[in-house]
């Protein structure tokens, strides 16, 4: 019995390891379905204007619907500091709206001159394309009573390889795929400036999960070098919405405005354990919802039932400290950034079909590795020693799984990329040995029979799609306005 536990527990553990890191990768579909036509055949209208108030309507990134938005120039009559949840809103509608510019009309170009931004004042960059390091934005001013307003709008939808860079966190410092990409922004904005002949100037800037993080830290440089950007803390308006952590210095500004929903697992991304967070006054909303936790059950299909009935900002906020406090920042980075960012590179190389493929080749291959009792015997004789000979068996029995579900399935692969495959396998193997110790060791507090280990793996694997539903923008955009009194 003591034998059938530890492989189960392996095997498990194995699941889960791929199931966490790829868990940011892999939260929206929508994001595996970016490239609708529909994204060409929009433009923001407006449906009313009065009382000083714009209204008019976006499109969603990466959905086939539309959402109201509601802009006034007063929004930025006080300070940056204060919050004010109506430019939180408008800044919202941006931050989730689509920045596909392969017409002439998009929507947030729209919704920019929509909102008296000169059309000639408007410059986009990298929204037509997407590379590991690309950053897609938008800027525009406008002058409100004789003072500059500069908009950032950044993309955090829609950007296909740039997910690569999100999984690129290094050893040390802030994100770094976060960190590259604000270097990138910032770089632009001195020169947009220079062009525009701007020297002093209020900033507006937004973003949207990656876009937000990418916000977070833009906000921070231009906080520590107001100076040269000829501003202050009033007249900086930063709002990020369901951004991961990207910091690692432990500043915060109140002019940065964090909003996230309690119940979206990507802003527990990065955990605080690697000393890690935001920049800004965090406002959290929703947490509303709840989950079936899970536990061991040999007799049970699929080894688990059901445990306790818990909130899901709850739960989330233990599987961050689970993970922060077992994983490190340093074994991340040395395992699983690269294999983890190649891969991302690989899925968005590829058709719609041959992704969706792909991504359920890489689900059978944990699948046969579970039921396979010869592959657990050797993988935990060569994690207990330094045998070369186990763990060159390990590699091999990885690659045996890898290469027969990808030649049972419809994707023709080269050889190369089928290797990257591989090295996310290994990535995850070499892991292993920390999450088993913390199964024995560390047991859940309100159940001493139930590890916390196969506490946090059987219940996220169970509610896998519950806990990344939080992340639709559209389901954020409602919690906002829904404290909004325009609507």
């Amino acid at each position: 019995m003591k034998k059938t536990n530890r492989k189960s527990v392996i095997g498990r553990i194995t699941a889960a390891v791929l199931a966490l890191t790829i868990s940011f990768g892999a939260v929206s579909g929508a994001a595996l379905t970016a490239d609708a036509a529909w994204f060409n055949n929009f433009a923001g209208t407006i449906f009313k204007i009065s009382s000083n108030d714009i209204k008019g309507k976006f499109r969603y990134s990466c959905m086939d619907k539309t959402d109201k938005f509601v802009y006034n120039d007063s929004f930025f009559s006080d300070s940056g500091t204060e919050k004010n949840i109506r430019l939180r809103n408008m800044s919202a509608a941006l931050a989730v709206a689509s920045t596909d510019i392969k017409n002439t009309k998009n929507n947030v170009v729209d919704m920019l001159r929509i909102t008296g931004f000169d059309k000639d004042s408007i410059k986009v960059y990298d929204c037509s394309k997407s590379a590991k390091n690309t950053m897609g934005s938008v800027f525009a001013h406008k002058k409100i009573k004789g003072k500059e307003l500069i908009a950032v709008v950044l993309r955090g939808e829609n950007y296909k390889n740039e997910w690569s860079s999100n999984f690129i966190a290094g050893k040390k410092d802030d994100v770094e795929g976060f960190r590259t990409a604000a270097a990138k922004v910032i770089s632009r904005l001195r020169t947009y400036m220079k062009a525009n002949g701007i020297n002093e100037a209020k900033f507006w800037v937004t973003g949207y999960s990656r876009g937000g993080a990418v916000a977070d830290l833009i906000g921070k440089h231009l906080n520590e070098n107001a100076d040269v950007f000829g501003t202050n803390e009033d007249d900086l308006y930063v709002y990020t919405f369901e951004a991961p952590n990207a910091s690692a210095d432990g500043k915060v500004y109140d002019n940065i405005h964090n909003v996230s929903d309690a119940d979206d697992l990507i802003t527990y991304f990065y955990p605080a354990g690697w000393g890690l967070g935001l920049n800004g006054v965090r406002e959290y909303i929703g947490g509303n919802e709840t989950i079936m936790t899970k536990k061991l059950n040999f007799f049970a299909q699929g080894l688990s039932s059901d445990y306790r009935k818990v909130k899901k900002a709850d739960y989330l906020r233990s599987l961050a400290n689970f993970v922060g406090s077992n994983i490190t920042r340093k074994q991340y980075a040395e395992n699983l950034e690269k294999p983890l960012s190649d891969l991302m590179l690989l899925l968005y190389s590829k058709s719609w079909a041959d992704r969706a493929e792909l991504i359920n080749s890489i689900k059978n291959v944990f699948s046969e590795v579970q039921k396979d009792k010869g592959f657990f015997n050797t993988a935990l004789s060569a994690l207990r020693g330094n045998t070369s000979s186990l763990k060159t068996k390990v590699s091999d029995l990885i690659s045996k799984y890898v290469d027969k579900s990808i030649i049972s399935s419809d994707i023709a692969l080269k050889k190369e990329e089928v290797e990257v495959i591989k090295k996310l396998f290994s990535g995850v193997v070499k892991l292993l040995p920390g999450l088993i110790i913390s199964d024995i060791k560390y047991k859940d507090k309100e159940n001493r029979n139930q590890s916390a280990a196969l506490y946090h793996i059987m219940t996220l694997t169970a509610n896998a799609s519950r806990l990344t539903s939080a992340h639709y923008p559209d389901n954020i955009y409602k919690l906002l306005v829904a404290e909004d009194p325009s609507f």
